[in-house]
């Protein structure tokens, strides 16, 4: 093929306008785990703060691309390819930098022999901004009311699905109640007004991971840095979006990996 076909033929495809960002030229790029990168200013886990760092160092040393492994919400196995849901963000990467109240607390220093992630901080974390959501009149922050309505095919689903496992002690869904695990309207919408509170929780959760990530992104534009994305390659079966759609998973089936250098038993997804 003539190479000037070869160049032109991504701009006749229908993700032509991806192309036209990333354009015809040597790049060179880093891949990272946010959680990772965390700076003097978070809290022992990278976070969508430290990620405007991670640009400011990728134009620094001539780097156009970073690369996030998934930001999936995290589920009992804490692996970012076994992740709640398809569409939710990890609430562990939230920057508590924006909030005025919460930039008196000082993180723990991180130490030179810390090789593993404590998640103990997504705890710490959640209970922080817990306490910022009640002492904040959401019912007025219109922009939330409009990310709910953009979300709503999945965003209430993935919120009622996080309350439900907190009921039910992490327990996965199909451990659950058989009025919850198989979704009968009356037990739902029972739980729902009962538990309103820890439910809406859930979603600001996810819009205030939009917003910063938002202004991450436009950062990384702003400096012509691209962010490229990851995902996992099956949805997990305890996630929201097998419990919410179930006549779209074939239950009785699973897919993996043989044993290799990274998982001697190999993998069950």
């Amino acid at each position: 093929m003539p190479e000037n076909k070869i160049e032109n033929s991504p701009f006749n495809t229908i993700s032509k306008d991806n192309w036209e960002n990333v354009g015809f030229k040597r790049r060179a790029g880093v891949l990272i785990p946010l959680f990772a990168a965390h700076s003097k200013n978070s809290f022992g886990i990278g976070d969508l703060g430290d990620l405007k760092l991670i640009i400011d160092w990728a134009k620094l040393t001539g780097n156009s691309i970073i690369q996030l492994l998934p930001m999936n919400e995290l589920g009992a196995l804490f692996c970012p390819y076994d992740a709640l849901s398809s569409f939710a963000l990890e609430p562990a990467y939230i920057s508590l930098n924006d909030f005025g109240a919460l930039r008196k607390i000082k993180p723990a220093p991180a130490t030179a022999d810390n090789n593993y992630v404590d998640y103990s901080v997504k705890k710490e974390k959640l209970q922080l901004l817990w306490d910022v959501y009640l002492a904040q009149a959401i019912s007025e922050a219109l922009d939330f009311e409009e990310f709910q309505r953009g979300n709503s095919y999945w965003l209430l689903d993935f919120a009622l699905f996080k309350a439900l496992k907190d009921y039910h002690q992490g327990k996965p869904w199909y451990e659950w109640e058989q009025g919850f695990k198989y979704r009968q309207p009356e037990a739902l919408r029972e739980f729902q007004q009962d538990n309103i509170e820890k439910i809406t929780f859930q979603m600001w959760l996810q819009w205030i991971l939009f917003k910063q990530f938002k202004a991450a992104k436009d950062y990384a534009v702003k400096n012509n840095i691209l962010l490229k994305g990851d995902l996992p390659v099956l949805v997990s079966r305890d996630s929201a979006d097998v419990w919410s759609h179930l006549e779209f998973f074939k239950l009785d089936f699973a897919a993996g990996a043989p044993p290799d250098m990274y998982a001697a038993l190999g993998q069950r997804w």
